[in-house]
């Protein structure tokens, strides 16, 4: 708990970035190879090594730790944890935070390949570079404190949300919209760690059903906006779902501090 499980969340962040950096470059290498139905044959083996893997983790939790009524019943925990607000608004930081990420994903091989004309190739290593930025955002965050590092990420993240929308409104070289969108996921990684931590420990007496509904909003949200980007032109709807997103999760922090 405390600020042992915000360095947790940023180790755990560490690990999670090494897949968006070499996996892009890897999908572009097998590229050279085969078409795009060997991507698929590829992702296929990955998901039966993992679905085979999956067999042969045992459970940590300890049995005196777990809950032991009827599975149901479990569901009615939810609404427990839905009525509590610092933990709702934790998550709505995180769900926020993750759609203005999601955006980025969803619009960036339209921007990079399409418009500025990147290879598959270039691209990856695009891609990765700024997942990169997650990485090192996530590795910094673990120096400050919870609210510190929260702090800096959400303003960075909105300042760095204004940055992309005139890189992308004014259509500039494509280094600088790399640079930004770099900024957009530094700040991030300061978030998302830092938002776990802080709503897992707000929802600790239920831990399970509070990590359920951690992983459940930022991806139900990211299958909401990601189409929207493809709305109109491209680079002005990106900026727009970027910039609504941080703000957003900018207004939730505000929140938190009426709450308190």
């Amino acid at each position: 708990k405390g600020h042992e499980m915000t360095k947790f969340f940023s180790l755990m962040m560490v690990i999670n970035g090494l897949a968006p950096i070499l996996s892009p470059i890897g999908g572009s290498l097998l590229l050279k190879f085969t078409d795009w139905r060997g991507i698929f044959i590829a992702l296929t083996l990955i998901g039966i090594v993992l679905f085979i893997a999956n067999f042969y983790f045992k459970e940590s939790l300890n049995q005196r730790d777990r809950l032991k009524v009827p599975l149901l019943q479990t569901y009615g925990v939810f609404g427990k944890i839905l009525r509590k607000k610092k933990f709702m608004l934790f998550i709505a930081i995180q769900t926020f935070t993750m759609g203005a990420m999601f955006a980025y994903i969803a619009a960036s091989s339209f921007i990079f390949q399409d418009f500025y004309s990147l290879s598959p190739l270039s691209y990856g290593f695009c891609f990765g570079a700024n997942g990169l930025a997650i990485v090192i955002g996530a590795r910094l965050s673990s120096l400050l404190n919870e609210r510190k590092a929260l702090k800096t990420g959400l303003f960075g993240t909105l300042f760095a949300s204004i940055f992309v929308a005139l890189m992308l409104c004014f259509k500039f070289e494509v280094i600088g919209v790399i640079i930004a969108f770099f900024l957009l996921l530094l700040f991030t990684g300061f978030i998302l760690p830092t938002a776990s931590s802080l709503a897992m420990n707000e929802g600790r007496e239920y831990a399970g059903s509070a990590s359920a509904v951690l992983g459940f909003c930022p991806f139900f949200l990211g299958g909401v906006v990601s189409p929207l980007v493809g709305l109109g032109d491209i680079f002005y709807s990106t900026s727009i779902v970027i910039f609504v997103c941080t703000l957003l999760a900018f207004i939730s922090f505000v929140g938190l501090k009426r709450v308190a």
